[in-house]
């Protein structure tokens, strides 16, 4: 039986074009997300911005109670 000899790495050579491919295809997605808002870049927003909010309450004085009502007339 005669022993083979591979000179070469087996025709395999597209390792390399696969992962620049593969790497311009992933910066394009992020850089599709970020004008798309899909990350939020401001620091502010994407903390949550403190807000205070003031609430003043005025309680209105009580509506007066209705007067009595007129009596019966009587025969």
């Amino acid at each position: 039986m005669a022993d083979q000899i591979v000179t070469g790495n087996g025709g395999g050579g597209n390792g390399g074009l696969y992962f620049i491919v593969g790497g311009v295809v992933v910066a394009l997605i992020v850089v599709v997300a970020l004008f798309t808002g899909v990350f939020h870049t401001n620091p502010q927003t994407a903390t949550g911005p403190s807000k205070q909010i003031d609430i003043t309450v005025k309680p209105q004085a009580p509506a007066p109670a209705p007067s009595a009502p007129a009596p019966a007339p009587t025969k």
